[in-house]
């Protein structure tokens, strides 16, 4: 159905840093940078005019307007995902801050490309105040986010220990009280969603990923009955800035909502554990929408 992997990077700051309570839109933007300028031959032709494009990782996380199925930009295939800060951070020099990045399909194979531009980016630095000699970093480690397993010490790298899983075959626990703390925002749906809500958010995240990078397998209908038991929530307003959209503002919440399940069945409980690893709702290449699924 849909092959994925995951890693776990330990990021080191060589400088100081400031950054900001969301970061989703300034590592996607500083990674594409580099992204292009690895692989690009000529930084002033139009992607759409490439004749390579269609082999180009650049093309397909930024560039890529159309899905294999329908009329709307395709789920991207490599995700990062900072931590959602919540406030601005401060970090002295020698700080650390962890992140996760989430790889589909054939795209497992672009890892030693992902290092090496985030390790370029890293020697550039962040956001604007990299201007200033901060916000400048290294790749301490990296780990398979699936088994724990060592890849990456900052210079020798081992895919030997990386794990690729199918989706279909994730394991499935019985389920009745279940408590989701969304650890990224999950953006432009109302909050909290009601248990049916909140599965068809997996649902429509993963029918777009398995249609562009899976094997198009039919996502079946889950059905699920029950109520939210409690939830604290916090609102946020989030910006971002595309090539194609310019600026653009959006809304997110995140927070913890804990749900009383009367009726389940089996695709809505494999539909949950799988909502773990891809995350819910849109604004998946932002990072938006990952959450932690706790059964009670």
């Amino acid at each position: 159905m849909l092959k994925l992997s995951k890693l776990q990077l330990k990021l080191h700051f060589t400088t100081p840093a400031r950054l900001p309570y969301w970061l989703g839109s300034m590592f996607r933007g500083v990674f594409g940078n580099e992204v292009r300028r690895m692989l690009c031959n000529n930084l002033d032709m139009a992607c759409i005019d490439c004749r390579s494009k269609e082999d180009c990782l650049y093309y397909y996380m930024y560039e890529k307007s159309v899905a294999k199925r329908g009329y709307a930009p395709p789920q991207r295939p490599i995700i990062i995902i900072p931590p959602f800060l919540g406030k601005t951070l401060n970090l002295k020099k020698d700080g650390y801050l962890n992140i996760e990045i989430l790889l589909f399909g054939e795209y497992v194979k672009f890892i030693p490309h992902v290092l090496l531009a985030l390790r370029l980016s890293g020697q550039d630095g962040l956001g604007a105040d990299r201007h200033y000699g901060l916000n400048r970093f290294e790749i301490s480690s990296a780990h398979c986010g699936l088994l724990g397993k060592h890849i990456f010490d900052g210079s020798k790298l081992d895919l030997a220990n990386l794990e690729v899983i199918d989706i279909q075959n994730i394991p499935v626990p019985e389920i009745r009280e279940y408590k989701l703390g969304f650890r990224t925002p999950l953006s432009q749906v109302t909050f909290p969603p009601l248990p049916q809500e909140l599965i068809n958010l997996i649902r429509n995240r993963l029918i777009r990923i398995v249609n562009e990078y899976g094997d198009g397998t039919k996502i079946q209908d889950a059905n699920i009955t029950g109520q939210i038991i409690d939830y604290q929530s916090h609102f946020h307003n989030l910006q971002r800035r595309s090539t194609r959209s310019n600026k653009k503002i959006f809304k997110g919440h995140t927070g913890i909502v804990e749900y009383e399940i009367k009726e389940i069945d089996d695709v809505g409980k494999w539909l949950l554990v799988v909502g773990e690893l891809i995350g819910a709702g849109p604004d998946s290449s932002f990072g938006c929408g990952f959450f932690k699924f706790k059964v009670i």
